[in-house]
């Protein structure tokens, strides 16, 4: 299961907020995401905490290609795409949905390029889905 414990979410809230160039080698979707503060605080910042796991990761999915790689335009698309998906649920105005997108748009572009080591413009679609995943499914422990 993608769900995070309790344990997890413990793990993501003490992290300390760090450089994302700093965090990356720190290895794995958790240790990157410790440079945004916490996979809840992501999901928060990006609205994803309220997208299903399964709809975020077809999205990315759909966008990969066959190599199982996301270019940083596919990464964008799969982000937009969520993002409409929201406005739909929640009866947005199209300005509510421009606001939104133009506020998130940066820190998609930064989550994009904590995965893009080489700088490529691409990154591997297992990072990104593990860390997509995790911030979906992240709760602020109770």
């Amino acid at each position: 299961s993608l769900a995070l414990s309790d344990q997890d979410d413990a793990r993501f809230s003490d992290a300390v907020p760090l450089d994302p160039v700093e965090a990356a080698p720190a290895g794995g979707a958790p240790g990157r995401l410790a440079a945004f503060g916490s996979a809840a605080a992501l999901g928060r910042a990006l609205g994803l905490h309220e997208v299903s796991v399964e709809s975020a990761l077809s999205a990315m999915a759909d966008q990969a290609d066959d190599a199982g790689v996301l270019s940083a335009q596919g990464f964008s698309e799969a982000c937009v795409h969520l993002m409409a998906a929201r406005a739909v649920d929640q009866a947005w105005p199209q300005e509510r949905f421009m606001d939104e997108a133009g506020r998130t748009a940066p820190i998609f572009e930064q989550l994009f390029e904590v995965y893009d080591e080489d700088r490529t413009g691409e990154a591997p679609l297992g990072d990104i889905v593990v860390a997509i995943a995790l911030v979906c499914s992240a709760r602020d422990a109770a």
